[in-house]
């Protein structure tokens, strides 16, 4: 993409202005807060008075990630912007909905347009690779080697506020993943006319097949648990110097990693209603 069409796409961005019609947007927060019965910890470290880069987990297949905006949203009053990988804006309908919740294109010179417009930006470094999970990495993050979110933080002079999502990869349960499908005959012979490299980037983002109550597609009314920590800054930090910018990335995912381990802690010790583990547990 040139800088030229970015430029656009960052003055698109800025146009923005957030839905008139809140209140089926606030229907769809609470709608979904209510079926996971969500459990929000730290919204007191909410602070958007000056913007901050929200750095959060994937959960399997972006089902409870709405819970992350609704959390800012019922904290300070703001739909945050959302960075979205390109998939989304090659899906008709679902590209027009992503847009007009204020989702723009994953890409450096927007993101740090919008942060220097004064505007807060969330990010799920994961993308569309820990969007479709392998059952190993249940409950993991899986970034990869990736430091962007660190420049970016860092060149936009904001801090990051680490979020976690707990429970989001159980409303579904994996039937077959990337790595059982590639020991097929159908997934060896696909591996080899090329299709994965050029779709999926050799399996690595195949979708897992996966069900949820029963054998539908319906997820299953687990609870989840949304966690945001204290805002961290990397002052100092040099933007070329690739293992400053790794262990910057360690302080966030361990954070995110913190966080998790006690919201796993938390859901162990919960009892929940018995119709809940029922329908979790088919």
């Amino acid at each position: 993409m040139s800088n030229n069409e970015k430029n656009q796409l960052l003055d698109q961005a800025l146009e923005w202005q957030a839905p008139g019609d809140k209140d089926w947007l606030f229907g769809l927060f609470k709608g979904c807060e209510k079926y996971f019965d969500v459990e929000y910890s730290g919204l007191e470290n909410l602070d958007i008075s000056k913007p901050v880069l929200f750095v959060s987990s994937h959960s399997l297949f972006s089902i409870t990630d709405l819970l992350v905006f609704s959390g800012i949203w019922r904290q300070t009053g703001t739909l945050v912007r959302g960075l979205g990988d390109r998939l989304h804006y090659k899906v008709p309908v679902w590209r027009s909905m992503v847009r007009h919740l204020g989702v723009v294109l994953g890409d450096q010179t927007i993101a740090q347009g919008l942060l220097e417009s004064g505007q807060s930006v969330l990010v799920f470094p994961g993308g569309a690779r820990e969007v479709m999970k392998k059952r190993y990495e249940i409950h993991n993050l899986v970034w990869k080697k990736r430091t962007g979110f660190i420049r970016l933080a860092i060149n936009a002079g904001v801090p990051i506020v680490p979020i976690s999502v707990y429970g989001g990869d159980k409303v579904m349960d994996i039937v077959v993943d990337a790595d059982d499908y590639k020991q097929t005959w159908l997934g060896k012979l696909a591996a080899r006319t090329g299709i994965l490299d050029d779709y999926w980037r050799g399996a690595d983002e195949l979708p897992p097949i996966a069900k949820g109550i029963g054998w539908t597609v319906l997820p299953k009314p687990q609870k989840v648990y949304v966690s945001y920590g204290k805002p961290i800054h990397f002052d100092g930090v040099a933007t070329d110097d690739p293992a400053a910018l790794m262990q910057a990335r360690e302080k966030v995912s361990s954070e995110i990693n913190r966080m998790m381990n006690e919201a796993k802690e938390r859901d162990q010790s919960n009892a929940q209603p018995l119709w809940r583990r029922l329908m979790s547990n088919i």
